[in-house]
């Protein structure tokens, strides 16, 4: 859910790439289709920017490695995209600002999405995790795994993005 009135769902259709749309909940309007950068790639994960009206989209083929497309809702096109290392990225969560965090199979790994960089490796379930959420007032995430443990990760400071921080301080 975007917001309380539109939602984004992907559209991966067997054979075919993946389009993300944006719908009108009340109308049941298709509003736009979203271009992801390698057209070819299927949608994967894809989870609301805390507190914006953006969102992330993570897509990938058999033939590349993942990339994580940062989106407005107001425009078609990728505000920014950062190919990542790694093959099966199964979820995806925003952690504020410009972070986010991936789970490759049983670890998730925090990246900056400006600079390009992996932050932070989380190792530890036995086997995949299912789910990831980010927990903004513990400054942590927490992972579900199949191995039926959940795990709560604390992020340090100096990897959480700055403005972030200032907004948790300020209640922003």
């Amino acid at each position: 859910m975007l917001n309380e009135n539109k939602f984004v769902s992907a559209n991966n259709t067997i054979g075919e790439e993946g389009h993300p749309i944006l719908w009108d909940v009340t109308s049941g309007d298709q509003l736009r289709t979203f271009n992801i950068t390698y057209g070819n790639n299927r949608v994967i994960a894809m989870c609301k920017q805390h507190n914006k009206n953006a969102f992330l989209i993570a897509s990938q083929n058999g033939r590349s490695d993942p990339c994580i497309d940062l989106f407005s809702a107001d425009h078609p096109d990728p505000i920014k995209t950062q190919t990542i290392e790694g093959k099966g990225v199964e979820r995806l969560t925003s952690v504020g600002g410009n972070r986010f965090v991936v789970s490759f199979w049983k670890t998730a790994d925090l990246w900056d999405i400006s600079s390009g960089q992996r932050l932070k490796t989380f190792e530890g379930h036995s086997l995949r995790i299912q789910d990831i959420v980010y927990l903004p007032d513990q400054r942590s995430i927490a992972t579900a795994s199949s191995d039926n443990t959940v795990k709560v990760w604390p992020i340090p400071n100096n990897l959480l993005d700055n403005n972030d921080i200032e907004n948790q301080q300020t209640g922003g």
